[in-house]
């Protein structure tokens, strides 16, 4: 079981407090059930089961638009802000000499995903001390 830090300020966030209450439950749910880089298997037969609510994934892409990255074709999503948040550095800022990076170097490096950051006009993804929390 995967022990994650949760930022309780989201609910004080405009982009989520506008949120019907299934998007607020399902962007909870991939966060939960995100790896430790931040990869969701999009398996929305299981999250509408365990949300317990009908999901439409076009609706909910165009809804997070803004703090995810469809990977492989749409089977897996990268959640933005997740490394930043949970590592507290920024995706260029993971060390390769701290084991607890490793991997998630390892994965990022897969997946491309600093390519992907930068194609979407993310900068904001390799940016040092600059302090973002999940979904800003």
């Amino acid at each position: 079981m995967s022990k994650r830090f949760t930022d309780s300020d989201k609910w004080k966030k405009r982009w989520f407090r506008e949120l019907k209450p299934v998007y607020k439950l399902f962007w909870i749910y991939i966060l939960d059930n995100a790896d430790h880089t931040g990869i969701w298997d999009a398996d929305f037969e299981t999250a509408e089961f365990l949300i317990g609510a009908k999901i439409d994934a076009d609706k909910i892409k165009h809804q997070f638009d803004k703090q995810i990255i469809i990977l492989s074709g749409g089977s897996k999503w990268f959640i933005i802000d997740f490394i930043e948040f949970q590592y507290k550095c920024p995706i260029s800022g993971l060390n390769p000499d701290n084991k607890a990076h490793i991997a998630a170097i390892s994965i990022i490096d897969r997946y491309g995903i600093l390519e992907l950051i930068e194609n979407k006009g993310l900068a904001r993804g390799l940016q040092g001390d600059k302090e973002i929390g999940i979904g800003e």
